[in-house]
């Protein structure tokens, strides 16, 4: 089965937003719930990003935007809702 494109966005409290895109197989997109929920409880998150890795402080992270949504259930996560106004 082919690898699918996974977008990321961390909305940074400090600094422009960071964004992100990769491709991902079927067996990383099912653990993607649970590598998210552990990253959740770390200080910080690291990405590796053109040959260097980037740390960013847990308190620096003000929201984080995955798409497409992980099919795997995640603690905390409400689904199936919509914004008004």
């Amino acid at each position: 089965m082919a690898d699918k494109e996974v977008t990321i966005v961390f909305n940074l409290v400090h600094g422009a937003p960071l964004r992100l895109k990769g491709k991902r197989s079927e067996q990383d997109l099912m653990n993607l719930a649970s590598r998210i929920e552990r990253a959740m409880e770390a200080r910080y998150v690291g990405v590796e990003l053109d040959g260097k890795l980037t740390l960013i402080p847990a308190s620096n992270i003000g929201s984080i935007e995955i798409s497409p949504v992980p099919s795997e259930p995640m603690k905390g996560v409400i689904r199936d809702v919509q914004a008004i106004d």
